[in-house]
């Protein structure tokens, strides 16, 4: 989901920016915490609870 939504934003296939992501190491790198983090939020809104007062 990640991925499509920056190819997308970028004007880029997917093969387009997986090559990218490839050849310039920092931001591969970049991209890869960024999947981190959106997956640590993720997984964290799923097994938050609200409560209201």
């Amino acid at each position: 989901m990640l991925f499509d939504s920056l190819a997308e934003r970028m004007g880029m296939g997917r093969a387009a920016l997986g090559r990218l992501l490839q050849s310039d190491k920092t931001l591969g790198r970049k991209f890869d915490t960024l999947a981190m983090h959106m997956a640590v939020v993720s997984h964290v809104l799923s097994e938050a609870t609200v409560a209201q007062e």
